[in-house]
């Protein structure tokens, strides 16, 4: 990379970046904002740090800068600060995680690394509580479905025009993406068009989340990532699950899946091994017996975190296993602190649904929290995920704000209809053409 920045880069970045504001600016009346710049951090997050792209660093950066906007936009605009029990719960919890970095051997760089985390987390509660009823958050969804369908055609792009092929070793490449990691952001977005798919109630968007689901399940595939792929089928299934005995059009959905990926895979059977799917082989048993050594020299408090690497490149010594990740961390007083907090964010849960059970044309809101929640946990058995600034963590923080804000949504919702019904009767007893003398409220 050259050593200086020509004029040119330099005035194609600044148009960017105006360009960029204004079309945040312009689309902000008619879309939450912050919705779009979730849809920009998922997208990016994907490609950010690939050693093969000469914007990779900037991808990272700009995925930064829109996370801090975010919550920057969050407090000053939409003023989103009273949090409940469970997000409250759930920030408890990354912050002692954080505050661990200071018994570390080496506190400012781990607690570089874990604040990022809970900036991740903050950024997606504060996304849940800034919408005020079900229109908009299908509406914010719909914007998160826009980015599936970006990270989609740039990835199909990239395949396209990869000098070097596409695949290596049966799993796509491109440009240095980590396949793993790629298929770690395409299993989040998936599962937001899946529950869109299944759960969206305009005709207008139903191709466009049909064809988004078909494409992102086909990337899915080419990664051939174990973890993220079961992650996602979980997440599916629990969405599909109350809708099972229902509608049986709701079927279409999983055979679209099975279509795309046997097309998918009879264009490309001599670069893609897919019975690494379902291999056994290669798994991270190893990287868990030297944890498990780790873990055994300070079980209790944990070392706050450890950094591998040469002198001047550390970086976090991944577990792939969030669980090991926080005892190694924490100790298993941190662990035991996991499972309070997920204790109350469960309990939370059940509460929630069953308020929002009230209503019934809000119950399938539900649906969404508990199925990317529930695919979190399973993919933190292979990745630290749930406990890093990935997309799933981002998706967790909103998940975990609806739980707390669905109900006050349901009940402001209830709450309008019940003034309708009470002003409908009002209607129907004084009819529009009585003397205003007649009329309630006149003397």
């Amino acid at each position: 990379m050259p050593d200086q920045i020509s004029a040119l880069e330099i005035t194609l970045l600044a148009a960017g970046v105006t360009f960029s504001h204004l079309f945040l600016f312009i689309m902000g009346r008619k879309v939450n904002t912050l919705y779009i710049l979730l849809s920009v951090i998922l997208v990016l997050a994907a490609f950010s740090g690939a050693s093969g792209f000469a914007l990779g660093t900037l991808a990272k950066l700009v995925r930064g800068y829109a996370l801090l906007l975010l919550i920057g936009l969050a407090f000053f605009r939409y003023r989103t600060t009273n949090f409940s029990t469970a997000s409250l719960a759930w920030l408890f919890f990354l912050t002692i995680f954080t505050l661990s970095a200071f018994w570390s051997d080496w506190p400012p760089s781990v607690l570089f690394h874990k604040a990022q985390a809970i900036l991740v987390a903050l950024a997606g509660i504060i996304a849940a509580y800034s919408v005020s009823g079900e229109k908009q958050l299908m509406q914010g969804l719909r914007t998160l479905l826009v980015g599936g369908v970006a990270l989609g055609i740039g990835v199909l792009l990239l395949a396209i025009f990869e000098s070097g092929g596409a695949f290596l070793y049966g799993r796509i490449n491109l440009g240095g993406v980590v396949a793993t990691r790629l298929a770690s952001n395409v299993a989040p977005l998936l599962l937001v068009c899946t529950y869109l798919a299944i759960y969206d109630r305009s005709k207008a968007w139903k191709p466009v989340e049909y064809a988004t689901v078909g494409l992102l399940a086909s990337i899915l595939l080419l990664t051939g990532a174990r973890g993220p792929a079961a992650a996602a089928v979980l997440g599916f299934l629990i969405q599909l699950l109350p809708r099972g005995g229902r509608r049986l059009r709701v079927l279409a959905l999983p055979v679209l899946i099975a279509c795309s990926g046997l097309i998918v895979l009879g264009a490309l059977r001599e670069e893609v091994k897919v019975e690494r799917l379902l291999s056994t082989a290669n798994t991270r048993a190893a990287i868990w017996r030297t944890s498990m050594e780790e873990i055994v020299t300070s079980p209790m408090i944990g070392h706050g975190g450890l950094l591998v690497g040469p002198p001047g490149a550390l970086t976090r010594f991944n577990t792939h296993n969030a669980w090991l990740q926080i005892v190694i961390e924490q100790g298993l007083l941190g662990l035991a602190l996991f499972g309070v907090c997920a204790l109350v964010v469960c309990g939370c849960g059940v509460q929630m649904y069953r308020l929002v059970s009230r209503h019934p044309p809000m119950v399938h809101l539900a649906i969404f929290p508990v199925s990317i929640i529930m695919a979190a946990l399973f993919h933190g058995t292979i990745e630290i995920s749930l406990i890093a600034p990935s997309s799933f963590a981002l998706l967790v923080g909103l998940s975990i704000g609806l739980i707390d804000h669905l109900p006050r949504m349901a009940l402001r919702s209830q709450g309008v209809l019940m003034q309708y019904a009470v002003w409908g009767n009002v209607r129907r007893q004084f009819p529009p053409n009585l003397p205003g003398r007649l009329r309630p409220g006149n003397p």
